[in-house]
């Protein structure tokens, strides 16, 4: 029984590493447009020529990366630039969050409160 624990226990541990890895970078994107889901991956992607509002943050640098189109002006765009920054905001307390569970998980996994 304890083998089979510990071996629960690596895997978990294997897993949650592999997350890890694929965790470092969080992309925002905010399109106005058209959209299709692509059947592959089961995202939507935006259409050619729909305009994108794109934040790329790497979590374990800090570096942040904002894509603004060039043609995005004051007025109406204010609410969509708002509405993106809205959305970097709360995806950033998602991933906060996240890791905060995973840190729980691993202490859990590795039996270290």
């Amino acid at each position: 029984m304890a083998d089979e624990l510990d071996a629960g226990r690596g895997k978990l541990l294997e897993k949650l590493n592999a997350a890890f890895e694929r965790m470092t970078t969080l992309d925002i994107t905010t399109a106005v447009g058209e959209a299709t889901k692509n059947p592959a991956t089961g995202r939507y992607e935006p259409a050619a020529g729909s305009k994108l509002l794109y934040t790329s943050i790497d979590l374990v640098g800090g570096d942040i990366l904002n894509i603004v189109p060039a043609d995005f002006g004051e007025g109406a765009d204010d609410a969509l630039r708002a509405f993106h920054q809205s959305q970097v905001a709360s995806a950033q307390a998602t991933v906060k969050a996240n890791l905060d569970a995973v840190e729980k998980l691993i202490a859990l996994a590795t039996g270290k409160d």
